[in-house]
């Protein structure tokens, strides 16, 4: 799947949101938009942090919320997770993170789909970007991993991937 989503951005993580796998495409355009600055190996930590991706995501409060929920409903589905509870935490503790982030919105539920604007200087990136969970797996390491694709929303982010593909 990674493969075939070239140019384009996908990873693979576990259920804390850890790195697992990601292709080049990711590699390429995260790259691209830190100036090689070394990421977090997760996911979560590369959202909130100030010093990693959350100053080139445009819209970030969508995109925050939106995982937030994931980590909230996850956290309510198995509330013996220590690991995810204490991401939770961590991420919380991030500066100018809004504190309706601290609880739960009931009734709510994630979206698989999401939109992403990523900007460095006056250039951007738009995605939509599709989150897979296998959910009915018989495999439970299987069950707890999730692939993020993310699709160009434009013309101008396509072109965008494929000019560094190409180098």
């Amino acid at each position: 799947m990674l493969a075939q989503q070239e140019p384009y951005p996908a990873f693979v993580a576990n259920r804390h949101w850890d790195v697992m796998m990601a292709n080049a495409g990711l590699v390429r355009a995260f790259d691209w938009l830190r100036d090689g600055v070394k990421p977090h190996g997760n996911i979560l930590r590369q959202i909130f942090d100030p010093a990693d991706m959350r100053p080139f995501i445009e819209n970030w409060d969508e995109v925050a919320g939106d995982v937030i929920r994931h980590l909230h409903h996850e956290i309510a589905a198995n509330r013996s997770d220590k690991v995810s509870r204490a991401l939770l935490d961590e991420i919380l503790a991030y500066p100018d993170v809004p504190r309706t982030f601290e609880t739960r919105e009931l009734g709510t539920m994630p979206m698989p789909l999401m939109t992403v604007v990523f900007r460095k200087g006056d250039e951007r990136l738009r995605f939509f970007s599709a989150l897979t969970i296998f959910g009915a797996s018989r495999d439970i390491t299987l069950e707890e991993l999730r692939i993020e694709c993310m699709f160009p929303a434009d013309e101008e982010t396509a072109a965008r991937c494929k000019a560094l593909t190409a180098g």
